[in-house]
């Protein structure tokens, strides 16, 4: 089963993978998820937004985000109750 209902038009699927977790290449072409309109509507939830997954959803591996976090560790150092959801949005806008 696969819930994409909070899934707009333009917006990312991270993907796992237990092969490579530090892969070189972490944004996938939408070819790769052509298929996914064959899924049973039953077994999948989407948005109705999304007409077409494969021209409208970005695929990424979720190293990315990782290793956005790494990179970026000064300003998770920084985090406090009050301001953390202000710092993972700011972090993550060009990744999510």
């Amino acid at each position: 089963m696969s819930d994409l209902s909070d899934v707009e038009k333009g917006g990312s699927i991270f993907v796992v993978t237990s092969v490579d977790d530090m892969p070189t290449k972490t944004q996938y072409s939408p070819s790769g998820v052509e298929n996914i309109a064959q899924v049973s509507k039953r077994k999948m939830t989407i948005n109705s937004t999304v007409t077409e997954p494969a021209e409208y959803l970005k695929i990424k591996h979720i190293y990315q985000l990782q290793q956005n976090i790494i990179n970026n560790d000064d300003a998770f150092l920084q985090v406090t109750m009050s301001n953390i959801s202000d710092v993972i949005k700011n972090e993550t806008k060009n990744i999510i």
